[in-house]
């Protein structure tokens, strides 16, 4: 596994937090995190480091009613610009 996704939930907001590669495996596994925790507002954090493959942002971009939080200011201009 090249990816890693820490999953917090409270009764009001449910966070993941994501590390490492961000391909189509590890969007399967967000998606399915989603799928089983959500609860509440729901925010995805790319944390420092994250490597995310070029075809995967529109995607990441896409899902409705996330707040999409890179740390890297690199990663950050770029979903900024998609």
């Amino acid at each position: 596994m090249t990816f890693r996704i820490d999953a917090t939930a409270s009764a009001d907001a449910f966070r993941l937090e994501v590390q490492g590669l961000v391909d189509a495996a590890a969007l399967e596994a967000i998606r399915e995190a989603i799928r089983e925790g959500r609860a509440g507002p729901l925010r995805l954090v790319l944390k420092q480091g994250c490597q995310v493959e070029p075809a995967i942002l529109p995607v990441l971009r896409s899902l409705e009613g996330i707040e999409l939080v890179a740390e890297s200011p690199f990663l950050a201009r770029w979903l900024g610009r998609i």
